[in-house]
């Protein structure tokens, strides 16, 4: 899998329906189903839409499953709870 780096997104926490997904995500899939995300503590990580993509990341040596890298698109998440326990 090799991708050209463009500039990372952000996830808009501004929905009409808190259960629907952000708008731009049917964008991005259509546009480049894999691409750069800025998440919310600060570092850069991958965004992946859409099945075809989501199946070679997964697949993929080189994507890691280790929780302790763990870096929840929003803030909150697992790291946060873990720190408050």
């Amino acid at each position: 899998m090799t991708h050209a780096m463009s500039k990372p997104v952000t996830l808009s926490l501004d929905r009409p329906n808190p259960f629907d997904p952000p708008r731009e995500l049917g964008r991005w899939r259509a546009e480049d189903p894999v691409r750069p995300m800025l998440y919310a503590d600060g570092h850069v990580g991958w965004l992946v839409t859409g099945y075809a993509a989501a199946r070679a990341v997964l697949a993929d040596p080189r994507f890691s499953t280790d929780l302790n890298r763990l870096h929840p698109p929003i803030g909150g998440g697992p790291q946060a709870h873990r720190a408050g326990e």
